[in-house]
Order: C-alpha cells, then structure tokens, then sequence
C-alpha cells in the first residue's frame, strides 16, 4: 500500500513539473523474447501500427510515454552515454513500479524497453518516427 501511495504521489508531483526538451514519435511496435540458443530476439508477437509519444524533461530525469490507450510515467535512475555507438541507455522505473532497461538508439533509429517477466528477458522497441529538441 505503502508503495502505491508513494507512485501515486511521484506520479502527481511530476506530471505537473514536466517540460519536454527531447520530443519523439513513433508509429510501430515491436515486441520479442530472448532466445537464449540464439542469442538474438526473436520477434514473438506481430508489428503493432500504434501512435507513441515519449517526452523526456530537461534533466533527463523523468520520461512520459503516451499512447492511445494510456500514459507512463519513467523515473531515470541513472544514465549513460554511450557515443561510440551513438545511443543513450538509462535505467528507469515506471510509475506502475516495474524496473526496465531503457536504450535511446540514435544510430538504429529506435527506442527499446528491455525486461524480465516469468524468466525470460523481452524487449519492446519502437522505431522513431520523428525527434524534435526544445533549445
């Protein structure tokens, strides 16, 4: 109880707070699973046309997802730059409470949500669609 009182009140407190310094769309869905034996994702459910909106505040210290049919809520815990490869990666909590390893992936134009669930990892990636920047 304690815990979603305490994302509620996160959730509340930041809504209000966020401005959007790194906007990005994003038009398609994908969702795959880990294959261990391969070493690759595997694409386990079909590509999704779905409408996706991610907001990123000034800091980087919160990111808001909107979608047609609900808004998320990241908490950045912490953030790395990765230049070589040209892609930001973060670790984030939702307002929902789940941990995800999200990759802002400049080079492959994608944003990818990275988690376990039941023992095995999946990812959901969606493609950039576009990207504006607040100066």
């Amino acid at each position: 109880m304690k815990k979603i009182i305490f994302f509620l009140t996160l959730f509340v407190s930041c809504t209000g707070a966020l401005y959007a310094q790194v906007l990005i769309s994003s038009n398609l869905r994908q969702d795959g699973k880990f294959n261990r034996t391969n070493r690759v994702y595997d694409s386990t459910l079909r590509d999704r046309k779905e409408t996706s909106y991610f907001e990123f505040d000034k800091e980087f210290t919160v990111c808001r997802h909107i979608t047609p049919s609900k808004t998320s809520l990241y908490f950045i815990r912490s953030t790395k730059n990765d230049e070589l490869n040209n892609r930001w990666e973060f670790d984030v909590l939702s307002n929902a409470g789940y941990s995800y390893y999200m990759i802002l992936d400049i080079l492959n134009n994608n944003i990818r949500f990275i988690y376990k669930d039941k023992g095995s990892t999946h990812v959901t990636q969606f493609a950039i669609n576009g990207f504006w920047a607040d100066k």
